[in-house]
């Protein structure tokens, strides 16, 4: 977590060169193409890009226009998560991102589509409690909710159905 502040503050820093007074509101920063990524100690866990994105200094939070969320394993990309909005949670590590979420894995061979999903890079799972569609190559499940790592794999459904394609 120190290592992913550090990069916030960092990447805060150099975005702010170009800013006017009236960019900013109380304890709150909007910067356009925020970058950042999250390590542990087995090194690069996952990168965050946002279009547009503000910054709740006080809380710790940021809110992100258009965010997508690659995880990786050894430097390697093994899922892309997608939506149209999303809250990123910098102190509990935990994401919420929603409304048109797709999330698509290479590695598996698998495609999920959501109106939402959470994900905890501390815990490396992702969830929602909302309709799923999930789509590997043969089979496509339908589902009101799922738990799973990030690169979809260990899926576990809530009241699905499974159809072959």
């Amino acid at each position: 977590m120190r290592r992913i502040y550090l990069l916030f503050i960092l990447f805060f820093t150099l975005s702010c060169k170009n800013r006017q007074e009236s960019d900013f509101t109380e304890n709150k920063t909007s910067v356009k193409g925020l970058y950042l990524s999250g390590y542990s100690q087995e090194g690069r866990d996952w990168d965050l890009k946002c279009e547009k994105a503000e910054i709740d200094e006080k809380n710790k939070k940021i809110k992100c226009e258009k965010p997508v969320i690659y995880t990786l394993k050894e430097n390697k990309i093994t899922a892309e998560i997608k939506g149209e909005t999303g809250i990123i949670d910098m102190v509990r590590e935990k994401s919420f991102i929603k409304n048109n979420v797709r999330i698509i894995s290479e590695e598996k061979k698998t495609k999920l589509y959501s109106s939402q999903i959470y994900f905890d890079s501390a815990k490396n799972i992702i969830w929602s409690d909302s309709k799923v569609k999930i789509i590997t190559e043969d089979t496509e499940t339908s589902a009101l909710g799922f738990s799973a790592k990030p690169d979809l794999s260990r899926i576990n459904f809530y009241k699905h159905e499974t159809k072959k394609i």
